[in-house]
Order: C-alpha cells, then sequence, then structure tokens
C-alpha cells in the first residue's frame, strides 16, 4: 500500500466514528431531535469511542498482513465456515457463523484495499 491510498487516520477521525457509531447503535440524532444525550449518557459515548479506536486498531493490523497471508487466511476460514455447519448448537452455530463472516468480511476487505 502506498502512502498516498492509505488514509490519514487521527483523533478526528475516530471521533467522527465514535459519533456514527453512537448514532447508528444508540438511534441518537442529534440535539432537539429524539433521544437526549443525557438519556444515553456518557457511557454509552465512551463505549462508542472505544469501540472506533478498536477498528483503527484492527484496520491497521490487517493492513499490515501481506496478501499472500491474506488469502491463505481467507481459505482457512472458508475452511472453518464449512465446518460451522456440522455444529449442532443452534446458538453456537449462529454465533460461530457470525465471527468466520466477519473475519471473511474484513480480510475481503483488506485485501481489496491492498491490491488497489
Amino acid at each position: 500500500m502506498t502512502a498516498q491510498s492509505t488514509p490519514i487516520l487521527t483523533s478526528k477521525t475516530v471521533m467522527a466514528r465514535a459519533w456514527a457509531i453512537f448514532r447508528q447503535h444508540y438511534g441518537y440524532k442529534g440535539a432537539g431531535k429524539g433521544l437526549r444525550f443525557a438519556q444515553i449518557g456518557r457511557p454509552g459515548f465512551i463505549w462508542s469511542l472505544r469501540m472506533a479506536w478498536a477498528e483503527l486498531r484492527e484496520q491497521r493490523r490487517l493492513d499490515a498482513i501481506t496478501p499472500d497471508q491474506h488469502a491463505r487466511m481467507i481459505e482457512a476460514l472458508e475452511f472453518d465456515l464449512m465446518r460451522a455447519d456440522a455444529i449442532d448448537n443452534y446458538s453456537r452455530h449462529v454465533a460461530e457463523t457470525a465471527r468466520i463472516n466477519a473475519a471473511l468480511q474484513a480480510s475481503r476487505t483488506a485485501l481489496a484495499r491492498l491490491a488497489a
């Protein structure tokens, strides 16, 4: 990935992402619209901010992996997804499938970003 294609990630972009997560998760529409910030509280926004930083760390971790490693990871995750179909416990099957699909999507997105 070249320096030109790497987005500049600053605390300002993390804060913007935290507000987006906050609006999405809590249905916050801004001052004077719907829920007030005081009804949700600071802990809700702190959680959103932690999620935004976690997304940034995960993006950086995935960007550090080479395309060959991504391809091998995707192959292994697809195999795990096939094996997850054999899980008898429905709740465990749903959770495992969701976890694998999220990892697959993140890996595919990072691979596409590296290829561009």
